[in-house]
């Protein structure tokens, strides 16, 4: 069955592409020495295995992020990575089912493969996000909305998305009504807040230079679009910022992925402009 009549979102690695046989190989490694390293130091063979695909997942998802809101460079997804790598070693596992079903809404708004979000892949975010609002953090399902209001009012619009997107307003109200007090809004720290702003500012540039986007799509071999790119990017920026705003560190370092993103396509665009 082909891929396609399934899912217009899925991205698998090409290997015929040197940089993601680059990030193949390199999170396979990781993930290999970091399985050994817990076998070796006493951890059974479960729980290293669990581990070791954790830092696997947190490396790869942070790439694939930053390809995603920085399309035009692949090195600085690279550079995201490793940064999620630092994150991890230093503060644990961030919230992978989080940072999933952000690259998931984060595909359907700015299309990198050149295609609408099939049925299927639409179901799955509402699905997800609907699981995550309730049992996670309920501003999952309006960061849900966004995405699809954005994919049904943007250029070639998605009109199904309309609908859904409402129907994700009223699945984070209910949510919210709902939500325990220790899932309601706290405030940042004065710390996590500065962060947070800062990298936001350093960020602006990356947004400026997507008007001129020059990668095409998988699919359709068209060139991205500029108002979806900015789309998803300002879709992250918001779910990284919410997330500050409601939990402070705790939410800083929960989605240290989305922040790793925005760090390698900040520092590769300004290390590229300077030696330009």
């Amino acid at each position: 069955m082909n891929l396609r009549q399934i899912s217009a979102i899925a991205r698998p690695v090409d290997r015929r592409f040197p940089t993601n046989r680059a990030i193949a190989c390199g999170t396979v490694v990781l993930m290999v020495g970091d399985f050994l390293r817990r076998l070796l130091t006493g951890s059974d063979l479960l729980a290293s295995a669990w581990a070791a695909a954790g830092l696997g997942l947190t490396v790869f998802l942070a790439w694939a992020l930053c390809r995603e809101i920085d399309p035009d460079r692949d090195f600085s997804a690279f550079v995201a990575a490793g940064v999620a790598l630092v994150g991890k070693l230093l503060w644990g596992l961030p919230h992978l089912a989080m940072i999933f079903w952000l690259l998931l809404a984060v595909r359907i708004v700015n299309r990198t493969t050149g295609l609408r979000s099939t049925a299927v892949d639409s179901l799955a975010v509402l699905a997800l996000a609907t699981w995550l609002s309730f049992r996670v953090w309920w501003p999952v399902g309006g960061l849900t909305a966004l995405a699809f209001i954005m994919d049904g009012w943007l250029g070639q619009p998605h009109v199904r998305h309309r609908i859904l997107g409402f129907l994700m307003l009223a699945v984070t109200l209910g949510a919210a009504s709902l939500a325990e007090p220790a899932l309601r809004p706290r405030g940042p720290t004065w710390a996590s807040g500065t962060i947070a702003v800062v990298l936001c500012l350093v960020f602006v540039p990356v947004v400026v230079a997507a008007r001129d986007l020059t990668t095409l799509s998988d699919d359709t071999n068209e060139r991205l679009a500029t108002t979806r790119v900015r789309a998803a990017q300002l879709l992250v920026m918001t779910a990284g910022v919410a997330a500050v705003c409601w939990i402070g560190a705790a939410g800083l370092i929960a989605l240290w992925p989305i922040w790793s993103a925005v760090i390698g396509a900040s520092a590769y665009l300004l290390v590229k402009s300077a030696l330009a």
